[in-house]
This record gives C-alpha cells, sequence and structure tokens, in this order.
C-alpha cells in the first residue's frame, strides 16, 4: 500500500513537471496513444483541476510547494480507462528527452 502511494505521488509529480511549461509558455500539451493523436489541451483547460501540494526538496533541504495535475484524471478524460492497461506512458519533453513511467 505504501509502495503503491509513493509510486501514485511521484507519477503525480511527473505530470506537475511536465505540465508546468504550460503556464510558462502557453504552449499547448498533445497526448498521442499508438502515435495517433488524441486531443490537445491548453493550460486554461486544465487550470480548474489544479492542486498544490509540498514535498521536501532534499537539495534545498526545505519544503517546497507544486501546482500540478491528477496524472490519473487527465489521462482518464483523455484516453478513458484503456490507458491503464498500457505497460508504461511514455512523456516526450520540448527538448526531446522521453521519460517513461510504468503504470502497473
Amino acid at each position: 500500500m505504501v509502495r503503491r502511494a509513493s509510486w501514485q505521488l511521484n507519477f503525480w509529480l511527473l505530470l506537475a513537471f511536465t505540465l508546468s511549461s504550460l503556464h510558462l509558455y502557453a504552449e499547448p500539451i498533445k497526448f498521442f496513444q499508438g502515435g495517433q493523436l488524441q486531443k490537445t489541451l491548453e493550460s486554461k483547460e486544465l487550470s480548474s483541476t489544479a492542486q498544490t501540494i509540498e514535498v521536501y526538496e532534499p537539495h534545498e533541504q526545505i519544503n517546497v510547494r507544486y501546482q500540478g495535475y491528477s496524472t490519473q484524471a487527465v489521462f482518464d478524460s483523455v484516453f478513458g480507462p484503456s490507458w491503464r492497461s498500457a505497460e508504461e506512458v511514455l512523456f516526450t519533453c520540448a527538448d526531446g528527452y522521453q521519460p517513461s513511467i510504468p503504470v502497473k
């Protein structure tokens, strides 16, 4: 149970970091599945679901606050429940970096 909660927090934080560029650059975020564009969202479409969490930042040795979005809620609205049966979720960053997160 603790392991799952930790995974969910990490997954949630990754989405927070991924989507944070929306507010800085006003770039839409694109969601693909199997190479096909599923949906494009603007930051204003997500702003009502934003949540703030506080976590300990070990490098700075302080608590910091991040504004982010529930990965599960966003993916459910974009892909429906089908994404939950995938092996992993692949993120593509503006600089080309592609981190992946296992779903299960």
